[in-house]
């Protein structure tokens, strides 16, 4: 009996990663109606300077991934700020209100994770368009540069509703505790 029980700790341990994934995959949710206009023309921007850079300037290629990089950092770092503003508000009290009014705690969060796997999505292909550029001056290059500019960007980009998400959830804390509403 106790072993069958070890088993099944370590079965269950076994497979936590990919359980935590299809968690984090659920809410970091890609739907047209989640996704602000900007993104759209932001990432369109950066796709047209990412390509022209690869295909015209394919030796400053390390100089735009060093900036996307930087860019990216600036991304993480507002995400990071976000979610810790979000958890020090979500203490049980508010997290049974919460739940009293029908809203789920995980809606406050979704729009941080999409812009947290757009940004490692951003800097896996900027290390792929350096690593490209300097074998070869293709179309690859081109399109990988176009992918890394447009993923960039729309990073950026939807920083503007993860941080419109934030703002209404300082609202609704604030008149939780007795506020006065707007």
């Amino acid at each position: 009996m106790i072993s069958k029980n070890i088993d099944a700790r370590t079965q269950k341990s076994r497979w936590e990663g990919n359980r935590a994934a299809s968690v984090f995959w659920e809410y970091a949710s890609f739907r047209p109606r989640q996704i602000w206009w900007g993104e759209y023309v932001f990432g369109l921007l950066g796709g047209v300077g990412g390509g022209w850079v690869g295909y015209d300037r394919p030796t400053e290629v390390s100089q735009v991934v060093a900036i996307t990089a930087a860019l990216v950092g600036i991304v993480v770092g507002g995400v990071v700020a976000g979610m810790a503003i979000l958890a020090a508000g979500l203490d049980t009290s508010f997290l049974v209100k919460l739940n009293s009014l029908g809203i789920k705690s995980e809606r406050y969060l979704t729009p941080f994770l999409g812009t947290t796997a757009i940004g490692i999505v951003a800097i896996v292909v900027s290390a792929s368009w350096v690593v490209l550029a300097g074998v070869n001056n293709s179309l690859t290059v081109t399109a990988f540069g176009a992918g890394s500019g447009a993923l960039t960007l729309w990073a950026l980009a939807s920083l503007i509703p993860a941080l419109g998400t934030l703002v209404q959830f300082v609202g609704l804390r604030q008149e939780s505790t007795g506020g006065a509403p707007r």
